[in-house]
């Protein structure tokens, strides 16, 4: 089996989905589907999942995402006192955030997940923290057209995505991490 089938069947799997689902995306993908198609499949399986989730838990749903926001500013705050002191856009200050903000992210996932749906609150959690993140003042977008005339915003922006992807992915990670307990 491939990594990416294996990261696609544990993803389904741990999104507390239908078997029969990985079977019948498996059997397409063999019949000559493409891989965007698959993984597209495997998304919008994922989404329909946390809806079902978020819409039959909404108490769950509701704690994850206090308890989500309220450790994220709590390492912020953390952060901002005692973080390490480096020179700006050094490869220290990028090594020390990236690997502070992926471990952070395994942390806050592995904390927040509810032990009964734990990957499907964690990526309801990653989807409102995304939608925060990207668009509660849109920085981003200032420094996106600054740097198409001045270079200098460019390392800002990589430096942004970068603790993006690496929060989310380490969020997901967390819950992925959590032991599901069954439903009796």
């Amino acid at each position: 089996m491939k990594l990416s089938q294996a990261i696609a069947n544990c993803l389904l799997d741990r999104g507390g989905l239908d078997v029969g689902l990985r079977g019948d995306l498996l059997e397409e993908r063999a019949r000559g589907r493409s891989a965007l198609w698959y993984w597209r499949q495997v998304a919008v399986a994922i989404l329909a999942g946390v809806w079902s989730g978020a819409r039959d838990h909404k108490v769950d749903v509701l704690r994850v995402l206090t308890m989500g926001f309220a450790l994220e500013y709590l390492v912020i705050l953390i952060w901002s006192i005692y973080g390490f002191r480096v020179p700006y856009l050094s490869t220290e200050q990028w090594a020390i955030q990236s690997l502070g903000v992926l471990i952070l992210g395994v942390l806050i996932g592995w904390l927040i997940a509810d032990r009964e749906q734990p990957l499907p609150t964690v990526i309801m959690f990653v989807i409102c923290e995304s939608l925060w993140f990207l668009g509660h003042d849109l920085s981003w977008v200032k420094l996106l057209v600054a740097s198409v005339d001045r270079p200098m915003f460019r390392p800002d922006i990589v430096e942004f995505f970068m603790a993006f992807v690496l929060q989310n992915v380490g969020l997901v990670i967390g819950g992925m991490l959590v032991r599901q307990r069954k439903e009796a």
